[in-house]
């Protein structure tokens, strides 16, 4: 069995792959694992968006809080020794049975919440798949769009549509904010562990070759077609979506981001 790791930014496609990962047979890519909140923890289920609560159960249960929730001893551990406990769960997490490949999703925050995760994929050849979103202009107006419309994902082909406001105070900044981010990943693993590249933009123009490439660095069956739930939100172009674009495009277009809205 191989162990994996999806890493990428916030709204870059990663919950898209995953969700695709999830629908071959021999594969196991949960969500989230290291996701912590208050909120789930009252409610048992995150509001992830339209159609999504199915599909959390298996993610719950093998989820760190569902292992933390099982003994006093490792609530108290989570504080007092959270390495050892990370790296104890990480152990049985990659040992699930039933399964080719294991993986789940993991975002930088929590890298830093956990930093015995990363030390413990380099030292264990853990297969980094990293999803990079090669527009950061995109990833902006997704985050602002998920902001307005209240939920981030959907199985619904029917979706609130909306249009946004770009601020313009440090659009810049910001952008090269997200794009650093995005590469951040590269930079850490590139050269440390068994490493695979895979934009968004090629995912989405070319799933079936994708899919392959994903799979075979896997280990596992590249002939099965990999499919998802989720449906596309943001169907608009930027100059409809955004409420503000001619205000936007100026405002960029003498950095290095003016393709980003060409």
């Amino acid at each position: 069995m191989s162990g994996f790791v999806l890493v990428g930014t916030q709204r870059s496609g990663t919950t898209l792959v995953r969700s695709a990962l999830g629908s071959h047979p021999d594969v196991l890519c949960l969500g989230e694992v290291f996701f912590l909140n208050k909120a789930d923890r009252r409610s048992g289920r995150p509001a992830m968006g339209k159609g999504l609560s199915a599909g959390f159960s298996a993610w719950k249960e093998l989820s760190y809080q569902s292992y933390l929730e099982q003994s006093m001893t490792r609530r108290w551990g989570h504080w007092l020794f959270r390495g050892h406990l990370t790296r104890r769960y990480l152990n049985g997490l990659y040992s699930t049975p039933g399964y080719s490949a294991v993986g789940f999703k993991l975002m930088a925050n929590q890298a830093r919440k956990f930093p015995a995760v990363v030390p413990y994929i380099e030292e264990n050849g853990i297969r980094v798949v990293h999803i990079l979103r090669e527009n950061p202009f995109d990833i902006l107006l997704s985050r602002l769009s998920m902001k307005a419309r209240g939920y981030a994902h959907s199985t619904s082909r029917t979706n609130d549509a909306v249009t946004v406001y770009v601020p313009l105070d440090r659009l810049v900044a910001e952008l090269r904010s997200i794009r650093n981010e995005g590469l951040h990943w590269k930079e850490l693993f590139e050269n440390r562990s068994p490493y695979l590249l895979m934009t968004y933009e090629r995912f989405v123009q070319n799933r079936d070759a994708a899919s392959s490439d994903l799979l075979s660095f896997l280990g596992v069956d590249a002939s099965v077609q990999l499919r998802s739930e989720l449906t596309k939100l943001n169907t608009l172009p930027a100059s409809e979506l955004v409420q503000n674009f001619d205000e936007v495009k100026a405002c960029i277009e003498h950095s290095e981001f003016s393709w980003c809205v060409s």
